[in-house]
């Protein structure tokens, strides 16, 4: 079946949509660029989704005002996306949280939060080192970033710092603009498995910038064991899947004998110097391939049952006569896929020795592109051949990245459909959060540029009103915050947090348009605090919570929780809130 003719549009709001540009400034430049010549600007713009696993495609909108400009994030439970501009560079950011539902949801908000201000306040310094093409220098300072942000989260930010579990990956693609040269670097990086990918639509090539730290990565599996061995910790071993954990009912691979407690598809070996080297363990995975009872056959020859996206290198594996290990989501002794996270407090000061060190890439752009960065949720269901069919029967589909963003959800779930993922009985994604960007980013000359969009040259915007305290409530009502988690009061990551309105630009934005529309043409509009108090709590009990975790905090306890520094967090429904989506808007 051709991707571009798979089901219906997803019903819900449609795209969250951001339109931003780069472009010279005279003054500053002639102070700091003499020799600057550069007449070319850049039109960023950006078109992103998701869902809330199993109730709603509807995002709560979260921004934050920062000296290096606003924080804007759009959050799907635990899954999010953010985005920081200003007229020389672009924050952009995907997070996944996992773990218990609260502290999931609150480690994938806050790092957009810390880590999107942190990276734009390097703006000077990155441009230097992108100049220089001194990739070492540029992984140095994101590590640097990405370990501070993680320590915020697991020592001091008083939402985040109280739980023992849970964390989030985080892919961040900042996008840098050289007044010098008129040209785009683009610096990915990122801790867990949340792809980022770019489509050269010409030539078809699908080019994956960023790299999946999971436990079916042997690389990444290397990297943490040289990591731990720096520190003079044990690397913990990697089992294959979930499956075949040992359990209270016994060995899940009986077939595989001695192996049967845990299958380890890797084996390390340590060099006279210290050095980690992991490779395939080929003999135990011949014996369980070779060895699994007729009834796991098909499930082993289909090329592995964790994502889509990767079974296409397993099924060439397996016709080259090897026996892949990749796609089966192994593990970390049975607990984490990742050996690389934010958060995890449990698992970074425990036996696991979880690492924060990120992959890092830099790309450097002249022309138009297109790329998308999404969850595990989203991408597990986009193998490339897919979306290079998307994009053969829609050779105009990239242009318009709001039309390619709806394109892409609509593949997506058609897919997961066709695989017999789990929907919802009103037709939302049941199988995980989704949540993803579609950046498109085109050259254009700096005179054409300053004369449509004159408005982007206005100054950042200014601290925000603070909002009715019933407001603040909210976000400790979706979450199911209780009065006992309540840390001492360090600088938080959600300190200042603000609503802005979805259905006018900002006047004092800067460098930034955001329009937010439903798919059906409804009217974007806020929702007032009471009716989204009513509302959630309503969600809450028709969805997956408790009555009792549902009801356990009213409307008349106003005490004050996001208070610190007197900031606040307001979380803005950017459509009507609605208990449940039809049935009929599922795609078929």
């Amino acid at each position: 079946m051709e991707g571009a003719k798979r089901g219906q549009q997803p019903s819900g709001p449609g795209p969250y949509v951001v339109e931003a540009a780069f472009h010279p400034d005279p003054q500053e430049d002639a102070a700091n660029e003499p020799a600057a010549a550069a007449t070319q600007g850049w039109k960023i713009r950006l078109a992103g989704r998701g869902a809330a696993k199993g109730s709603t495609r509807n995002a709560q909108k979260l921004t934050k005002t920062t000296p290096q400009g606003d924080v804007h994030v759009w959050t799907f439970r635990q899954d999010s996306i953010g985005i920081l501009t200003t007229n020389k560079q672009a924050v952009i950011s995907v997070a996944d949280g996992h773990g218990p539902r609260v502290p999931g949801s609150l480690i994938s908000l806050s790092s957009h939060l810390l880590l999107l201000p942190a990276a734009a306040s390097h703006y000077d310094t990155l441009l230097e080192y992108c100049r220089a093409n001194d990739k070492e220098k540029i992984l140095a300072l994101m590590t640097e970033l990405f370990e501070d942000c993680d320590q915020k989260l697991l020592m001091t930010d008083p939402h985040c710092s109280v739980h023992a579990s849970g964390g989030s990956t985080f892919t961040l693609n900042h996008k840098l603009y050289d007044p010098k040269t008129g040209q785009v670097y683009s610096v990915l990086s990122n801790v867990g498995d949340s792809p980022a990918i770019r489509i050269d639509q010409s030539s078809e090539v699908i080019t994956e910038m960023s790299e999946d730290q999971n436990c079916d990565n042997v690389k990444a599996v290397e990297r943490y064991c040289n990591l731990c061995a720096k520190k003079n910790e044990e690397p913990r071993r990697v089992i294959l899947g979930r499956f075949n954990f040992q359990s209270p009912l016994g060995k899940r691979c009986a077939w595989m004998g001695d192996w049967g407690d845990w299958v380890e598809p890797y084996t390390y070996s340590k060099t006279e110097e210290g050095v980690y080297e992991v490779s395939h363990n080929v003999e135990v995975m011949r014996s369980f391939y070779e060895r699994a009872p007729e009834e796991f056959q098909p499930a082993l020859m289909c090329g592995g049952p964790q994502s889509l996206r990767a079974r296409p290198a397993n099924l060439e594996a397996l016709s080259r006569g090897e026996y892949p290990s990749a796609n089966f989501g192994s593990t970390l002794e049975g607990v984490l896929q990742m050996p690389f996270s934010l958060g995890d407090k449990a698992d970074k000061h425990g036996r696991l020795r979880v690492k924060c060190e990120p992959f890092v890439n830099l790309l450097v752009d002249s022309k138009s592109g297109i790329e998308i960065m999404g969850t595990d949720g989203v991408m597990d269901c986009l193998p490339d051949d897919e979306l290079r069919n998307l994009i053969r029967n829609n050779p105009d589909a990239t242009q318009n990245p709001e039309n390619f963003c709806n394109m892409v959800a609509t593949l997506t779930e058609s897919l997961a459909k066709e695989n017999w993922f789990q929907f919802s009985s009103w037709g939302v994604p049941a199988w995980d959060d989704l949540g993803f960007w579609v950046i498109r980013f085109d050259p254009i000359s700096s005179e054409t540029l300053s004369g449509s969009n004159s408005e982007q040259e206005m100054a950042p915007s200014a601290e925000g009103e603070v909002v009715p305290r019933e407001q603040r409530l909210i976000f400790r009502q979706l979450t199911g915050i209780t009065d006992d988690m309540e840390a001492p009061r360090h600088s938080s990551s959600l300190d200042s947090v603000k609503t802005v309105s979805a259905e006018q630009d900002d006047p004092n934005s800067s460098q930034l348009t955001i329009k937010e529309d439903d798919a059906n043409n409804m009217q974007s509009t806020i929702v007032e605090a009471k009716e989204v108090f009513v509302s959630s709590v309503e969600m809450e009990m028709t969805v997956d919570a408790p009555p009792e975790r549902a009801t356990s905090h009213s409307a008349d306890n106003d005490e004050e929780f996001y208070d610190a520094d007197g900031g606040s967090l307001t979380p803005t429904h950017v459509t009507p809130t609605q208990s449940a989506e039809p049935v009929d808007a599922a795609l078929q």
